[in-house]
């Protein structure tokens, strides 16, 4: 933690350190320990300083508590011992963490070095200030004292910190748990599969490796488990990180949120070192694994050698003796296998010699550097602290120098104040004279503008009267244009409404077109009367009804195709049923007809033409041409679409009639507008 404060130093610097450490090395040199002494002295001396000076400079406090752990404790008591108000209250769980580490910082601080002393002068100082403050300035004591006050955390921050932290540690301490079963189990399958290979052939060994197998399971499980709390210790791990992140952002001399950073990093070094313990059991369980392989790789190379050398005995009788020639030949290849496994053991051995001493080389090598490293982190911490002892002499004396400006400065200030109140009073009187003249003055001239601006205003209202008026007119004559379009409007779409197949009466909305126009309009009275009584009184059916109807006239009329105005036997139906049986549909008009480019004789189109020109004018949508077409039929077909016909005309004097309208009330808001 305290390697957090090592700062860049210059090449003279570190050569002096390297001076230094040769010469704190040396046992013979008896000077060197007095300047051990001293130092540490001095250091202690220039860290009461600094707290001290701290107190009362917010600036370098704040630096302090970001740097030096546990330095708000420090002030605390200090605070205790001043002013014997107690400290804020912490939570259990902090207070007993900060405890523990204070103890042990306090164990190692009086076995190292001697306890530090506080300078007398400092003290003094201190107690000349809080009397200067306390008697010249009363808002000045109340800003420093809000300045030296420790900001307290919300409860409801340091309660999640808390929270948290005890969830992390008992997480962990499962995960750690797990991580040493699961190092047992790896063990102990381990020392089964050893103790399987090394046991000869026999009725025990399906046994011994059923132990095997099941110890391999119990590690894959308990293999499981341990990632299983790891992995919901670190989901622990990084929500605190993240709230920690959170807390920090907004201020971070928070004493819990430096608690819960180390117990963190206490808990992840833990993880660590258990997963490191993991990973090297599991080393030793694969080594055993691949010692396993060897042994079976051994086992069936020398059943092959077996085979080459003793064919008929090996696939053979097994019950059959071995000869003298082959028992020669089985001893020849004992001793050229013993000779090469012996020549491959030596190469082995040197061979594992020879990285064993590269292996201890090197790790004497690291620990050289690392311990050169240590001693040089050392020296630059002590060197920092020599540093820090100098500020903090020089901060003193700064304090001191403060203290007495301060009180120079309160006495030129009360002198200066009342000579401010005598200036202010007479510059009071004469602007109060000014201010006088000037809103008598104002006063007059804004009632020249006042009156000047009520004329003005009396003849913009007179104006807008006017208009108002006229604006009135053009609104009534509007209003009735507006109803006469809305009634003439709803007439139309009243003709066009889905009615459930119903003719909907049009009487009301005519009825509205009256009450809308003017009594002495011709037009709309003409045009009203114009419309049949049967579509006022009973109503018009809209288009797609009318097309719908058609298709049930359509069919009949083909099947009544051959009959005229005379003929009406029997065998004439029953010869034009059949031919409307087999006759198809043409629903097409020749494009010059439509075009006017050609004469056309309806004389010459037969029933099923004049059907065929219906239907392609109902599809697009006009009954005007479809009514002229459907004239054209004749006989029994004309007698049958007759009442088609007739609500396709109503229909089509009814639309034209509201066109008319609707164009009447167009024209009349128009020029009600102009």
């Amino acid at each position: 933690m305290w390697r957090s404060l090592r700062l860049p130093i210059s090449k003279s610097k570190v050569s002096t350190i390297k001076k230094f450490e040769r010469f704190s090395s040396s046992s013979a040199s008896g000077g060197g320990s007095k300047f051990v002494v001293g130092l540490l002295a001095a250091t202690g001396a220039g860290f009461a300083g600094a707290v001290v000076y701290g107190k009362y400079d917010p600036t370098f406090k704040k630096v302090l508590k970001e740097n030096v752990p546990y330095i708000e404790h420090v002030y605390k008591w200090l605070d205790g011992e001043q002013q014997k108000s107690p400290a804020p209250k912490k939570t259990s769980v902090d207070e007993k963490i900060l405890k523990k580490k204070l103890d042990q910082e306090k164990a190692a601080a009086t076995a190292e070095s001697p306890k530090p002393i506080e300078p007398k002068t400092s003290r003094k100082g201190i107690q000349d200030f809080n009397a200067l403050k306390q008697s010249d300035n009363k808002p000045s004591e109340q800003k420093v004292e809000s300045l030296e006050k420790p900001e307290t955390q919300p409860a409801s921050n340091e309660n999640i910190i808390s929270d948290l932290v005890t969830k992390l540690q008992k997480s962990s301490e499962e995960a750690n748990f797990a991580y040493e079963e699961a190092v047992k189990t790896v063990k102990v399958h381990t020392n089964t599969l050893y103790e399987a290979l090394d046991m000869a052939e026999g009725k025990d060994g399906d046994i011994v490796w059923k132990d095997v197998s099941k110890a391999a399971s119990d590690k894959k499980y308990a293999l499981q488990i341990a990632e299983e709390r790891a992995s919901q210790s670190r989901v622990v791990m990084d929500k605190l990180k993240a709230n920690l992140r959170k807390i920090s952002s907004e201020d971070k001399s928070k004493h819990f949120v430096k608690t819960a950073e180390e117990s963190m990093q206490r808990v992840a070094q833990q993880l660590e070192e258990a997963e490191s313990k993991v990973k090297i059991v599991e080393t030793e369980a694969k080594t055993a694994s691949e010692y396993q392989n060897l042994v079976n790789s051994s086992k069936e190379q020398f059943r092959k050698e077996l085979e080459i050398v003793l064919p008929n005995y090996i696939s053979g009788d097994k019950d059959q003796t071995l000869t003298e020639r082959d028992l020669n030949m089985l001893i020849a290849h004992a001793h050229r296998r013993i000779e090469q496994l012996q020549k491959q053991l030596a190469k082995q051995q040197v061979t594992e010699k020879c990285r064993v001493d590269e292996a201890l080389r090197l790790q004497k090598l690291k620990d050289r550097n690392n311990t050169a490293a240590q001693v040089e982190a050392a020296l630059e911490t002590r060197h920092i602290d020599l540093e820090n002892a100098i500020a903090n002499r020089v901060a003193t004396l700064k304090d001191n120098f403060e203290i007495e400006l301060r009180k120079q400065l309160s006495r030129q200030s009360a002198a200066h104040v009342d000579h401010i109140e005598e200036v202010l009073k007479v510059q009071e009187q004469e602007l109060e004279r000014k201010f006088n003249l000037e809103v008598e003055e104002k006063l007059l001239h804004q009632k020249g503008v006042f009156i000047s601006e009520v004329s003005g205003s009396m003849a913009r209202l007179k104006g807008i009267l006017a208009f108002l008026k006229a604006k009135s007119e053009f609104d009534s004559a509007s209003k009735k244009a507006q109803a006469l379009w809305l009634a003439c409007q709803a007439m139309s779409y009243k003709i066009s409404a889905d009615n459930a197949g119903k003719p909907s009466p049009l009487a009301k909305d005519v009825t509205a077109v009256r009450a809308a126009a003017d009594e002495d309009s011709d037009f709309i009275n003409t045009v009203l009367a114009g419309i049949p009584v049967e579509a006022v009184e009973r109503g018009v059916y809209k288009n797609e009804d009318l097309k719908e109807r058609f298709n049930e006239v359509k069919r009949v009329c083909k099947r009544v195709a051959l009959i005229d105005e005379n003929n009406d036997s029997l065998y004439r139906y029953f010869l034009s049923y059949l031919q409307s049986l087999f006759i198809v549909d043409k629903l097409s008009i020749p494009k010059e007809e439509l075009e006017g480019k050609v004469a056309v004789d309806p004389t010459k189109w037969d029933t099923y033409d004049v059907l065929g020109r219906i239907c392609f004018s109902l599809k697009m949508d006009d009954l005007e041409l479809a009514l002229r077409y459907a004239n054209q039929l004749k006989g029994e077909p004309r007698e049958v679409a007759k009442d088609w016909m007739k609500e396709v005309r109503l229909l089509l004097e009814t639309q034209l009639a509201v066109k008319a309208l609707l164009a009447h009330a167009a024209a009349v808001g128009i020029q009600a507008y102009h």
